[in-house]
């Protein structure tokens, strides 16, 4: 199979490097617009619970309802103004972080593209390395495989082969010059019957 090192490459290195950046000043940005956002809800509380407490000491202090419609009306008018600038910051702190965000992403884009495409082409090169490398095994173990085949044809029969064509080759010979037992035995019996004749 594939033997890639378990080395970590200097490619893929500077490439974590720069995904681990990135994500680190976009997690600054968005903890510096909820900090933000944070601040001015609690300013926004406190200041309404600080006026409706010192609504209430008024009302509590006037013994006229004419004094506690004016009361409560002088408060409606501050309350308003500040939900509006509420609404201002908030768009305010959003703008900022769109404005953080793209800022970060643009910094960050190039060096990710740049070790991205680094890393493609060390993976693409050890990818290269590493099939030349099967490829000649395989050749290798190819050339192995033929040799002796090869071998075999060039050099017909083995041992094994020879003792049984010298074998065959004995018996036909026997069998031509008529040494055969069942031949022998014929004959035997042919110069018997001549002698007694």
């Amino acid at each position: 199979m594939y033997t890639f090192s378990h080395s970590v490459s200097p490619a893929v290195r500077s490439h974590l490097d720069a995904q681990i950046s990135f994500h680190d000043a976009v997690l600054k940005s968005l903890s510096r617009s909820f900090q933000n956002w944070s601040e001015l809800n609690f300013q926004l509380g406190r200041t309404v619970l600080e006026e409706g407490d010192s609504a209430r000491q008024k009302l509590l202090n006037t013994a006229s309802a004419i004094d506690a419609i004016e009361i409560t009306s002088a408060c409606v008018q501050p309350t308003a103004e500040k939900l509006q600038a509420y609404q201002q910051h908030i768009s305010r702190i959003v703008a900022e972080a769109q404005f953080e965000l793209s800022a970060v992403i643009n910094q960050y884009t190039q060096l990710t593209a740049t070790t991205s495409r680094d890393l493609a082409d060390q993976v693409t090169q050890v990818a290269a390395e590493e099939t030349e490398k099967i490829c000649l095994m395989q050749r290798e173990m190819m050339e192995n495989l033929r040799v002796p085949a090869q071998q075999q044809v060039a050099a017909p029969g083995n041992g094994s082969v020879d003792s049984e064509s010298k074998r065959g080759s004995r018996s036909s010979q026997g069998i031509e010059q008529g040494s055969s037992p069942a031949k022998e035995t014929e004959q035997s019996a042919n110069e018997g019957s001549a002698k007694s004749n």
